[in-house]
């Protein structure tokens, strides 16, 4: 339904299937004048969640961030140890929001499992429009919350719309199933060139960094060359 909020109007629909629900939301600025608008934030309740024993997937934002499981405790993410540039780096944002504290935060999507092995998912189907961050707290009864929030920085003329990304909720007892699927959606929506063949190929970045000279790559070509029937490598990168 429609959502008035501060002079924003959200017109909120659901594709219900199953175990499964995505939600998109136009956003509309009904103000006179331009605005900014930073983010979009959907809440949800996990409910009848056996709380013992939470376990959650941190997906990383990029190659380098910290991916892993860890305990959905009610302490939350602990403070990064350098300060927002750094942050910066491996975070969408160089700093939480104040009113994150006690809040345990993944990257585009993750997933959280309880001790029967009951499982929730949540993630932003993302395109070009926006950066999506799932925030889970846990409560004090059988209930878990999760927020999921489409971050966009972009501004708004009078009476202009934005058309969101599909965020996805999903439930059931396969973590893994549930990263496929949401997987499989992400990338119908960005045309993701599943067929190609995947390259296999040597880089000079991963051994000489950015110190590497004209010698260096022609020196490993020609064992390359030489051994192709054996290590057959298609691709040979000169980086930086």
């Amino acid at each position: 339904g429609l959502q008035e909020i501060g002079g924003w109007e959200l017109r909120t629909s659901a594709d219900l299937a199953g175990e499964t629900a995505e939600f998109s939301v136009p956003v509309r600025n009904a103000a006179d004048q331009p605005r900014h608008l930073e983010a979009v934030v959907l809440g949800a309740r996990w409910c009848g969640v056996e709380t013992s024993a939470l376990r959650y997937l941190k997906n990383g934002w990029q190659s380098w961030s910290k991916t892993g499981s860890h305990a959905l405790d009610d302490r939350g993410d602990p403070p990064f140890p350098s300060g927002p540039w750094m942050r910066g780096l491996h975070h969408p944002l160089g700093e939480p929001p104040a009113d994150r504290q006690g809040w345990h935060e993944s990257s585009l999507v993750s997933v959280a499992r309880d001790a029967e092995g009951r499982c929730c998912l949540a993630g932003v189907v993302e395109g070009e429009r926006s950066t999506g961050l799932v925030y889970w707290s846990r409560e004090a009864g059988p209930d878990v919350r999760v927020e999921v929030e489409l971050h966009l920085g972009i501004a708004l003329d009078p009476g202009e719309s934005v058309e969101l990304e599909p965020v996805r909720f999903a439930l059931g007892r396969d973590e893994g199933a549930l990263l496929e699927s949401f997987a499989e959606q992400l990338g119908r929506r960005n045309r993701a060139r599943t067929g190609a063949t995947l390259p296999t190929g040597w880089c000079s970045w991963y051994q000489f960094f950015h110190d590497v000279t004209e010698e260096d790559p022609l020196r490993n070509l020609e064992p390359l060359a030489r051994l192709r029937s054996e290590v057959p490598v298609g691709v040979v990168q000169l980086d930086d």
